[in-house]
């Protein structure tokens, strides 16, 4: 690559040419590897997933990409598109601070103890991904630090999943590659170190199910992702030629306090402790065995940042019911049974609607519904008010406009997008 002129990335090109660009211009040097991945949606699950249940997940035309080097140090810096002037480094030390703070303890009567929220972003779940597949031995040889750069063209928000797909590129680019098929324990394990980094280095909602779609069925258009049984398996597509589909976020930007999302973690880190569980689904008859046991630590005082039994209850049915109708979700999916799989997605948006009420989000989902739309679903509950919406080609217009009329920006979601790796870090 030329250096006689400057490099600055165009926003008309795509995410990996421009991250290569931005590598280029803010380290002086071309990038060894890029990768890019597509932002992912959910169309039914998630919201039970991190209790054991089972995603199903879609591949977006919107990407996000790293381009990167190799560092003679063991510190990364990341610089990003959005402030490319202001490189974040972080060194192996910083790496390890964050990681030290987010382990849980043991109090002085032996009760489970959960940190609070990580102060990393970005930049530091890069850098604890690059460490943790050092660590791991899925990098090649040499010293850990990296020169990252990220571009990316998947809004900032939680709705498409905007840091999974860049730890995605991440550990693509280092370990995975664009084939998971090629050596499937290495995709898995790259991804649940994603999944880990995720959760570690960062405050913001993740959710693992969209990690290991990008990484596991990289080249399929859905993905059925079971957080239990550890289970990733390609599926088709309810969205095409015949049903389109759109996502919908609020014109100025607001989402939630993901406030909620950390206390529903906490909780189920707190019973998994104390049941000897990963999984809640894994527990026979939790649905009443939690809430008592919950009732009995309120009774002995010992019940500090947990839920109440009433709220706690409420929470299990509301896991239970999705991870219900993810299965059968599933099901109809390899049956393609799809006039049955938009009236089951439409039950699961009414229950978290009903669980959390927006009530912007819940107008618009009433003015896509009415407008012809099959299915207009939260996006991610708790952690953004967007909404995942599909209609009939014909409807898909009248829908479009009706949120347009309410202040909301649509996506669309036509297409699929696909993990790709240019180059190798040597």
């Amino acid at each position: 690559m030329s250096h006689d002129h400057d490099p600055s990335p165009r926003r008309d090109a795509d995410p990996a040419a421009r991250a290569r660009l931005l590598h280029e211009r803010a380290f002086g040097r071309p990038a060894a590897a890029a990768a890019e991945a597509p932002g992912t949606f959910s169309l039914i699950g998630e919201d039970a997933a991190p209790a054991g249940g089972t995603a199903i997940i879609g591949k977006a035309p919107l990407a996000a990409a790293v381009a990167l080097a190799a560092r003679e140090d063991d510190a990364v810096v990341v610089v990003d598109e959005r402030s490319p002037d202001s490189p974040e480094t972080l060194s192996s030390e910083d790496v390890a601070r964050i990681q030290d703070s987010q382990q849980p303890g043991v109090d002085d009567e032996g009760r489970r103890t959960f940190p609070g929220p990580p102060d990393g972003g970005r930049a530091a779940r890069l850098a604890g991904l690059a460490g943790a597949l050092y660590q791991a031995q899925l990098r090649g040889r040499g010293r850990p630090g990296l020169t990252v750069a990220v571009a990316s063209d998947v809004p900032d928000d939680p709705a498409l999943g905007p840091d999974e797909a860049l730890l995605a590129a991440l550990a693509a680019a280092l370990a995975a590659g664009e084939d998971p098929a090629a050596d499937p324990p290495v995709s898995a394990q790259a991804a649940a170190l994603a999944a880990r980094s995720a959760a570690t280095f960062g405050p913001g909602p993740v959710i693992a199910a969209r990690i290991d779609a990008l990484l596991r069925t990289a080249g399929d258009p859905m993905a059925s992702v079971s957080a239990a049984s550890g289970a990733a398996m390609a599926t088709s597509s309810p969205l095409g030629r015949r049903v389109r589909g759109l996502l919908a976020l609020p014109g100025d930007g607001s989402r939630p306090d993901p406030k909620g999302l950390r206390e529903r973690d906490r909780f189920l880190a707190a019973t998994g402790y104390a049941f000897g569980t990963r999984w809640l689904t894994d527990l026979p008859d939790y649905r009443t065995r939690v809430p008592a046991w919950l009732e009995a630590l309120a009774a002995m005082g010992a019940a500090d940042d947990l839920p109440e039994p009433p709220l706690a209850a409420a929470w299990l049915e509301r896991w239970s019911d999705e991870a219900a109708r993810a299965r059968r979700a599933e099901s109809m999916l390899r049956s393609r049974k799809n006039r049955e799989l938009w009236a089951l997605v439409r039950e699961s948006a009414t229950g978290l609607a009903a669980a959390e009420p927006d009530a912007a989000g819940d107008e618009a989902a009433r003015a896509a519904l009415s407008a012809g739309a099959l299915s207009a679903r939260r996006a991610l509950s708790g952690g953004s008010r967007g909404l995942v919406v599909a209609a009939p080609e014909a409807r898909l217009p009248t829908a479009r406009a009706a949120l347009e009329d309410l202040g909301w920006e649509c996506l669309s979601l036509d297409g699929v997008g696909a993990l790709r790796v240019y180059g190798e870090l040597s």
